[in-house]
Formats: structure tokens, C-alpha cells, sequence
């Protein structure tokens, strides 16, 4: 199968997060289950995101930089109603650009179904993007991919990974996407489930300041 290129993304520099307990090989997350509250702010709400919920071109995704604005709800007491919105720039947030090509497949309950992509339209990788590796994905009442396994359940503590809590090897994320497609019950969340090749950009590529 030929992997299809969905699109790109930018995610906050964050490193592990506080309280969670990475193999000792483990030194980043590029997992990509729940990368949507990695984002910019109110990216969603720019709807420039394609049917993958990434963006198309890495150009399209330094324009969802610039435009984000934080929107911030206080309490307010002496105003009616009794609150006030504040809006801002966002500042000293440090991004990583990433891209996800996609198997054209994806597993339910165990078994391997095909999965249409013909619509997609995004620009080639640019030649500075280095593959980090290969994850299992779920979907389920979403439009936006959702858990990944190996670090949202934990799976990463009795399955071996990479450094970026990804997995080397293709065949075996497809067999883990398998797997957990029918797990129903051993710790992975339910779903259909995908297998996505990602990507990042080798150098920092957009700070984001005053």
C-alpha cells in the first residue's frame, strides 16, 4: 500500500508531560493521538483544516500561526451579563511543524477495511522533514483522529517504541492498529483505527513573539 500524505501541523514544544511515566528510552512525544489541543488557539475556529482535521501546505499552517487569538472569559461582577472577553496575540509559544501520511486502510473490529482518500490535496513534503516513525490511531465519533494507544493508554510500558513513543517498522504499527481494533477491553480505547507515518521538520521552525 502506498502511503498518502494527509497533511501538516503545528505542535507546542512541550516535551514529556509533568506526571507521565515514559519508558527510559522515551525522550519525546510525537505521538499523535490527541495532537489537536497542541495546536495554535483557535485554530478550529479558522476552519482552514482539510476533511483530516491537518492543513495542507506548511505555507497554509505559518498563516494559522499568525492569526491565532487566545480568547479569554473572566468573571466580572460589575457588568452584565458578569463577564468580559479578553483577546491577545499569542507569545512566547515555540512550535515543531509535523506531517502524517496515512495508510490507505483502517482496521475495525480486527479486521482490515479500505479507506478512501481521494480527496486529498496537500503540497509534497519538503525535503527537510525527517520521518520519525509509525502509530496506531482510533476514530471513533470524531472528526479528528483521537487516542493513540502507546502513550494515551499507556502501551508504550509493555510495547517497545522509539525515542518519539513511535514504532520503527510499518508492518508492526499495522498489526498493533489490528490489534487494537478488536481489543475490547485490554486497555486501548475502542474505535477504528489507522496507521499514520509522521513526520517533522528538522530545525525549530516558529516562535511565536511579542
Amino acid at each position: 500500500m502506498d502511503l498518502i500524505l494527509t497533511g501538516y501541523f503545528p505542535r507546542r514544544q512541550t516535551g514529556i508531560p509533568k506526571g507521565y511515566r515514559a519508558p527510559p528510552n522515551v525522550t519525546e512525544i510525537a505521538s499523535v493521538g490527541h495532537y489537536t489541543g497542541d495546536g495554535p488557539a483557535n485554530w478550529i475556529v479558522q476552519w482552514r483544516h482539510n476533511e483530516m482535521w491537518f492543513f495542507d501546505s506548511e505555507a497554509l499552517t505559518r498563516r494559522v500561526i499568525a492569526d491565532a487569538i487566545q480568547i479569554v472569559v473572566e468573571p466580572d461582577p460589575q457588568r452584565d451579563p458578569p463577564w468580559r472577553v479578553k483577546l491577545s496575540r499569542e507569545v512566547g509559544v515555540t512550535y515543531d511543524f509535523y506531517a502524517f501520511k496515512i495508510f490507505p486502510c483502517c482496521f475495525v473490529d480486527g479486521q482490515q477495511e479500505d479507506y478512501e482518500l481521494s480527496g486529498m490535496n496537500c503540497e509534497p513534503l519538503p525535503a527537510d522533514y525527517e520521518r520519525l516513525g509509525y502509530d496506531a490511531v482510533s476514530r471513533l465519533g470524531s472528526a479528528s483522529l483521537e487516542c493513540s494507544p502507546l502513550f494515551c493508554n499507556g502501551r508504550a510500558g509493555d510495547i517497545p517504541v522509539n525515542r518519539f513513543c513511535l514504532i520503527d517498522e510499518p508492518e508492526q504499527a499495522l498489526g498493533l492498529a489490528q490489534m487494537f481494533s478488536g481489543s475490547h477491553g485490554n486497555g486501548c480505547e475502542p474505535g477504528n483505527y489507522f496507521v499514520l507515518e509522521v513526520w517533522r521538520k528538522k530545525a525549530p521552525t516558529r516562535k511565536v513573539t511579542s
